[in-house]
């Protein structure tokens, strides 16, 4: 369980990072390779993902990795939350699924931690049985 919350993690952040400041400037006549709706719906289609953070094996405490998890989340929330932010004009290319604005990453970011949601969840279930 560790192993996927720490591939989550550092997907999270990665995003954070990329989305704070690796977005390039979007100019008018760019449009995004799809709709917003459907970065969740179509996640991946069936086609393997692209080599992402894999997981290093030094995540051994349970709690400890539910503590980073839960920070990764909460910095998405606080991007997502920055009014100061115009997540629309700045795009990233992700792998697969062609150009994505900011608000597209952090879509993505909610699709990719859903997709890991029944191993998170037993994640949890272990942390509250201690």
């Amino acid at each position: 369980m560790a192993e996927v919350t720490e591939h989550v993690t550092f997907t999270n952040r990665g995003i954070c990072g990329l989305v704070s400041g690796s977005l390039r400037s979007l100019a008018p006549e760019e449009a995004t390779a799809l709709r917003d709706h459907e970065i969740t719906t179509r996640l991946f289609d069936g086609a393997a993902p692209p080599p992402g953070p894999g997981p290093t094996g030094t995540w051994n405490d349970v709690a400890a990795a539910r503590r980073e998890f839960e920070a990764s989340m909460r910095a998405l929330v606080e991007l997502a939350s920055d009014d100061g932010l115009d997540l629309r004009a700045g795009g990233y290319e992700h792998p697969v699924f062609g150009l994505m604005d900011g608000v597209q990453w952090l879509l993505f970011a909610a699709g990719h931690t859903e997709s890991h949601r029944a191993e998170i969840t037993e994640l949890q279930r272990l942390t509250e049985a201690r």
